[in-house]
């Protein structure tokens, strides 16, 4: 339900892997940090590691994403139930239809 680009990226690639996502309740975004919603039953958040801290999620139990960071990746956790469950690594690059700047 995000006009975020990460929120938009995210659901082509599940649509590219012939994922169905089910339908949300309660949807929450909080500009800059995440959202939240609630999905089949479980309260899900999808943001940085400072708004699942906020929401008291801790996720330290998921593999260290910085060497995908060093990398480029910017990192967005997600949280199932108040569990973080795993992350994701989102790179930005540019389109190959995009013209370059001309001074």
């Amino acid at each position: 339900m995000s006009k975020h680009p990460a929120a938009r990226a995210l659901q082509e690639v599940a649509k590219e892997a012939g994922l169905t996502l089910p339908a949300s309740e309660s949807f929450r975004e909080v500009p800059g940090k995440g959202v939240m919603a609630n999905i089949n039953s479980s309260r899900i958040i999808v943001g940085r590691d400072t708004f699942l801290a906020e929401n008291k999620i801790d996720v330290s139990n998921v593999p260290d994403p910085r060497l995908h960071e060093e990398q480029g990746f910017s990192t967005l956790y997600v949280a199932k139930d108040s569990r973080c469950i795993g992350w994701i690594g989102l790179q930005d690059k540019t389109r190959p239809s995009r013209r370059p700047l001309r001074n």
